[in-house]
């Protein structure tokens, strides 16, 4: 779903910024080309400063971004080579604030607390949410500085609910140092489950007892 909304975004605001340079730069009453073929588009303000970019690179992505009056980017539409699709909101810093995006791998949402600039890998985040190709859930509140992992909010999770493929409810505790200090579940069978994790990881204590 998302990412039909994305691409219908991409073809409106495509339609829209089409219409508005040809409606400048055509006199009334000239010929109107039914189609216009280029790998660039351009829409610049009445100072000149471009607000707008439409188009494609060697990589065959395709991406529209609009930008401030300083010509700083705001707001970021993408679609990959491989069709995954994604939209990035920037605060006037050039750092990313939230993010909508899907794919082959999963859907989701992050909004983030802080992030390095758009085309870096490394983020600051403060909660995601979103599913995956296998059937699984997340809903994550995170703080790190490392690489995204697989969860939504990537990097570091502090707190995650979830749902596996099955539709198996899990809620984890964490600290900066442990993957999970408290794991509360639900069995295939529907029984509750709860686990405390000492420092090392190690399950220190839990009910059913852990065997």
């Amino acid at each position: 779903m998302i990412k039909c909304q994305a691409l219908v975004v991409i073809v409106i605001i495509s339609s829209i910024l089409g219409a508005a340079v040809w409606s400048r730069a055509a006199p009334q009453g000239a010929p109107v080309s039914d189609i216009v073929r280029t790998r660039r588009l351009e829409l610049v303000d009445q100072a000149g400063t471009v607000r707008a970019i439409l188009g494609t690179d060697d990589n065959r992505q395709t991406r529209l971004k609009l930008t401030d009056e300083s010509g700083k980017d705001r707001a970021i539409l993408e679609v990959n080579f491989a069709g995954d699709s994604s939209l990035d909101l920037l605060d006037a810093d050039g750092r990313v604030r939230a993010s909508i995006h899907a794919g082959r791998l999963g859907n989701g949402f992050s909004a983030y607390t802080r992030e390095v600039k758009a085309a870096e890998s490394y983020r600051s985040q403060s909660i995601g949410m979103g599913t995956y190709s296998d059937g699984s859930a997340q809903l994550a509140i995170s703080t790190s500085n490392t690489s995204p992992s697989r969860h939504v909010a990537g990097g570091k999770s502090l707190a995650k609910l979830g749902a596996d493929e099955k539709g198996n409810a899990s809620f984890f505790v964490s600290d900066n140092q442990s993957p999970a200090r408290i794991h509360m579940r639900l069995t295939e069978n529907s029984e509750p489950s709860i686990t405390l994790y000492n420092s090392k990881n190690k399950a220190s204590w839990s009910t059913p007892r852990v065997k």
